[in-house]
């Protein structure tokens, strides 16, 4: 079995190491693996695979993995670290086999794994296991980072499941556990996901204009507030074209409190679909807030080809990219 030994000492060595990948110095991060194996912390074989994942290079991330695991089979985290990488390679159903594993482990974190197994299952088809592990996260671990994409993966396997109530149900109880809380921030991003669930149950127009302004104005435009917008707008008669948009925003100095010290402003890079620029140019600038507006612009609109598809719509929107001073 394998040893993890003077942890207090390679603890700060792993943790370089991952900041290595995110940073992108896969030759470094690499580096320091070679060094924890030989100190014999088992974290390594983590810190390799995530590197060669990151270079693309997943069948190599599989192969660390699967060794790692031959010489310390009860680590959750390289169990589920395997799941996600035999999910990227197609293999959904060794995946999940994967993500069970890792629950069986010792002091295995449930709701990471559940959290990972429900993607998977979701894209397998199956609705209800995903369902029920995106809701044991919610309950067990609503603190945790993921907790909010879990919701969106039980929104979407209820509408998948026909449950469209029940969809805008589970959102209106998020909504109303955070306001209570007192973290309004978070609930801008929810309203997009609670239009998406209030189109699918066939809720008032007005409703779902009424939720994807609350979206909108609180700074949450989503991919989902993007689709359901596209979706309200939909035209099946009008021939489309394919834009690549850049959307420039300055803010005012009162708006600048929660941006990046010494941020201006930010710019928002998308491809919209659409049947004339001037839809493009609207529904571009249709994310941001209103107050926001009047210093809002199109940066870019380039044509880039024309599209088959029978309604406009944006299509992988990106965060804010601030610039500044």
């Amino acid at each position: 079995m394998w040893i993890r030994k003077k942890e207090d000492e390679v603890r700060a060595l792993h943790d370089e190491a991952l900041a290595r990948i995110d940073q992108g110095d896969l030759a470094g991060a690499e580096s320091i693996a070679s060094q924890l194996e030989a100190i014999g912390w088992s974290g390594c074989f983590e810190v390799r695979a995530l590197a060669r994942r990151k270079a693309g290079d997943r069948s190599g991330a599989l192969a660390e993995l699967d060794r790692g695991l031959s010489l310390a089979p009860d680590l959750w985290m390289l169990h589920q670290l395997r799941g996600n990488v035999l999910d990227e390679l197609g293999q959904k159903h060794a995946a999940i086999e994967a993500f069970d594993r890792a629950l069986r482990c010792p002091e295995a974190s449930s709701s990471s794994i559940r959290f990972n197994r429900a993607i998977t299952k979701l894209s397998v088809g199956d609705a209800g296991g995903a369902l029920a592990d995106a809701e044991h996260v919610i309950t067990e671990a609503p603190e945790a980072p993921f907790a909010g994409a879990a919701l969106g993966i039980a929104v979407d396997a209820l509408l998948a499941l026909g449950r469209h109530d029940d969809a805008v149900s589970i959102v209106d109880r998020a909504i109303a556990s955070i306001r209570e809380a007192g973290a309004d921030a978070a609930i801008a991003m929810l309203e997009g996901t609670r239009a998406k669930a209030m189109l699918a149950a066939g809720r008032a127009r007005e409703e779902i204009e009424a939720a994807l302004g609350r979206a909108i104005d609180g700074g949450g435009a989503s991919r989902d507030v993007a689709d359901v917008l596209a979706a309200l707008a939909a035209d099946d008669e009008l021939s489309r074209t394919r834009f690549h948009v850049v959307i420039e925003v300055s803010l005012p100095a009162s708006e600048r409190a929660s941006l990046p010290e010494g941020a201006t402003g930010y710019f928002r890079t998308m491809r919209v679909i659409a049947a004339s620029e001037d839809e493009a140019r609207t529904l571009a600038t249709s994310l941001e807030p209103r107050a926001l507006l009047a210093t809002s612009r199109v940066h870019t609109l380039e044509v880039e080809a024309a599209d088959p598809a029978t309604r406009s719509r944006i299509v992988a929107p990106s965060g804010r990219l601030y610039f500044g001073e």
